[in-house]
């Protein structure tokens, strides 16, 4: 419209400078095409020192919470831009037909590096990648633009709620003082969470009592020593034979089951491993699950495997091995090959809150 506005002006003035004779109105008509020409061609010359990336190549956020993320839009030229239109493009790893995209408008001054902000509130869980595979630079009266292409992608790892299942763990899986009915895990000498001492690492030492951030810092490793330990470790195995078969909305609710799984069973002072067959690279991936860090952890590696129908982890116990569960896509959960509890994503935000289990 603006150009069609634009073009019907100029000829408009050559009409009417031709008709009465207008030197004045001839000359105008000429400074309206050169204004022209600089106009279409201004969007080709600023792309040139034009960039724009995403902040970070990886972000995180949680189900249905609204948070912000940033685009570097880099300007080394000598001239402002006025008006950037970015089109970004967002989908989900496991369901590559649920795609949606948002645009943008921003702006850069000269020699600068401008940020542009923008919003999202993912309704699953899961890993979304999100891409800007070009933008548009319009000129300064916004009747021309040229596409500028780029390569810039950030992966979004979106977790569950953190809710966590009121599970209490009893019986012959676990050592007698454990009986939570009879032992408080906030009496003194008794809190797994209660630390000792810190010692540096030793062969044969558990790779879950590592203190990474002390490690980090010192660039060796270390290890915590609880005034308590417990032995009792539950094993989870995630049983995604059907992953083809299952929709976004299916992953969804099976990582909210997990996720408040595990954080129940974490709430009961014990350490889970969790088992799930990866099919890129054919074999089990492990991750011992004992504090926030790894529970990210967990969520971070499961996002990035690939699952293929018939597979799912499968592992040899003897006799004394612990608690052996397992969680389908079905939503099944099972313990020593018994079902506990089959949760549906229609109650589900009722079942996770108000549901019970003494194991």
């Amino acid at each position: 419209m603006k150009k069609f506005t634009a073009f019907a002006v100029i000829a408009l003035t050559w009409y009417i400078s031709g008709k009465y004779r207008q030197p004045a109105l001839l000359l105008l008509v000429n400074a309206e095409l050169l204004l022209i020409v600089v106009m279409f061609v201004l969007p080709h010359i600023l792309k040139q020192r034009l960039d724009l990336q995403f902040s970070e190549k990886r972000q995180s956020a949680h189900k249905n919470t609204k948070q912000s993320y940033l685009i570097n839009i880099k300007n080394d030229g000598y001239l402002p831009v006025n008006r950037i239109k970015v089109k970004m493009h967002f989908s989900y790893d496991q369901n590559s037909k649920r795609h949606f995209c948002k645009k943008l408008f921003g702006s850069a001054e000269r020699k600068s590096v401008e940020t542009l902000r923008f919003n999202l509130c993912a309704p699953y869980c899961g890993l979304i990648c999100t891409q800007i595979s070009s933008f548009r630079i319009y000129d300064y009266v916004s009747l021309f633009s040229s596409k500028k292409r780029v390569n810039s992608e950030t992966k979004i790892y979106v977790f569950p709620q953190k809710r966590a299942l009121d599970i209490r763990v009893l019986g012959s899986g676990m050592n007698e003082s454990l009986d939570i009915a009879n032992h408080s895990l906030d009496r003194m000498g008794n809190d797994r969470s209660e630390i000792m001492q810190v010692r540096e690492y030793r062969p044969g030492d558990s790779v879950r009592t590592i203190h990474r951030n002390y490690s980090a810092k010192t660039e060796t490793l270390w290890v915590k020593e609880y005034s308590y330990e417990s032995e009792f470790h539950p094993i989870l195995l995630l049983d995604t034979a059907d992953a083809d078969q299952v929709s976004i909305e299916d992953w969804d609710a099976f990582y909210e089951v997990l996720s408040a799984v595990v954080l129940g069973l974490l709430g009961c002072g014990v350490t889970v491993g969790v088992y799930w067959y990866d099919q890129e690279f054919g074999f089990n991936r492990t991750v011992e699950v004992d504090d926030e860090d790894q529970y990210e952890n967990m969520f971070f590696q499961l996002y990035n495997t690939r699952f293929m129908s018939g597979k799912y982890a499968r592992l040899q116990f003897d006799d004394n091995a612990p608690m052996i569960m397992s969680l389908n896509l079905n939503l099944e959960w099972f313990v020593n090959g018994a079902l506990v509890f089959r949760f549906s994503k229609q109650n589900l935000e009722t079942e996770l809150a108000y549901a019970k289990f003494i194991l």
